[in-house]
Parts: structure tokens; C-alpha cells; sequence
């Protein structure tokens, strides 16, 4: 039981990373990235 459950944490966990990982690939891109990103 457990171990379904830490898998689906692990899935949601790559999940987010993989989601963040495009943003700073999206905001590398964007010379004011970064600054526009702490400002929202």
C-alpha cells in the first residue's frame, strides 16, 4: 500500500520537476527571465 503511494508521489514529483525545468528553459530563453519571474 505504501508503495503505491510513494510511487505516485515520485510520479508527481518527476512530474514537477520536468514542469519547472521547462519554465527555466522558457526563462533562460528571456534575457529578463529571471526578474520577471521573482516579480510575479
Amino acid at each position: 500500500m505504501w508503495r503505491e503511494r510513494f510511487r505516485k508521489v515520485k510520479d508527481e514529483f518527476l512530474e514537477e520537476t520536468a514542469r519547472m525545468r521547462e519554465i527555466l528553459r522558457e526563462e533562460t530563453q528571456d534575457p529578463m527571465g529571471p526578474e520577471s519571474h521573482y516579480r510575479k
